[in-house]
């Protein structure tokens, strides 16, 4: 960080952070750490992922599945508590 501001830089893309009223929300302890750093936090478009080939819809299904069955479980584990 302090290479790149001596090189005349002037701002840093952390690439999100969890927002601040969601303690338990998987990116917050990252967050803490890169909101240490003080600064501006700027909300920007959300990446975005466009399947381009035809290739890469398995892949894309599969991930798409994969996310569907976390949240599934997460959702069971949080009404146990």
């Amino acid at each position: 960080m302090m290479l790149a501001k001596k090189h005349g830089c002037i701002s840093y893309d952390f690439w999100g952070v969890a927002p601040k009223d969601q303690p338990k929300h998987p990116w917050a302890n990252i967050s803490l750490f890169k909101r240490g750093f003080g600064g501006k936090e700027v909300n920007l478009v959300p990446a975005q992922d466009y399947i381009i080939s035809w290739k890469y819809w398995p892949t894309y299904l599969f991930e798409l599945f994969r996310a569907k069955k976390e949240d599934s479980k997460a959702t069971n584990f949080e009404s146990f508590s």
